[in-house]
């Protein structure tokens, strides 16, 4: 089954019971990519997680928020937003194709955001420019950061 959830996944969703096997750290990569580098006034900033299978079986692997944690931090090195902060989803569980990759998209609204769901600061993020990371525990991630532009009005 396909599914959109919390952003966009290409890829086929796996019940957590599944016995389909974890895909090895070994084997699978991450990469970040924005979809572009400057946002519009207003226009919500997109992100693409790439999992890709270097192995010969096919395996599963979670790109959900607590899983591939991405941050966003402002030019003074302050946190702005993580997807681990107030999560509306638990595990995504993907099968990732052997030799093959599987792909989410996740859109920040350009809110702040603080960590178990506390009220985060008023407002939305100033234009500027902003480092986005993905980490994973337990997976290689060859390309985890990327940066952004929010444009003046």
């Amino acid at each position: 089954m396909n599914v959109s959830i919390g952003g966009v996944v290409a890829g086929e969703q796996v019940p957590v019971g599944s016995s389909l096997p974890n895909c090895p750290a070994s084997t699978l990569s991450l990469k970040l990519e924005s979809r572009k580098v400057a946002y519009e006034p207003g226009e919500k900033p997109s992100f693409k997680i790439v999992a890709t299978n270097g192995s010969a079986k096919d395996c599963k692997a979670d790109l959900g928020p607590k899983s591939v944690v991405l941050t966003v931090t402002d030019s003074e090195s302050d946190e702005i937003w993580s997807s681990k902060d107030c999560p509306k989803i638990g595990p995504l569980l993907l099968k990732v194709p052997a030799g093959g990759t599987v792909t989410r998209t996740v859109t920040w609204d350009l809110t702040q955001s603080a960590p178990q769901c506390a009220t985060p600061p008023p407002g939305k993020a100033k234009p500027g420019t902003y480092l986005v990371e993905a980490v994973a525990p337990g997976a290689t991630v060859k390309q985890g950061q990327t940066s952004i532009r929010l444009d003046k009005d």
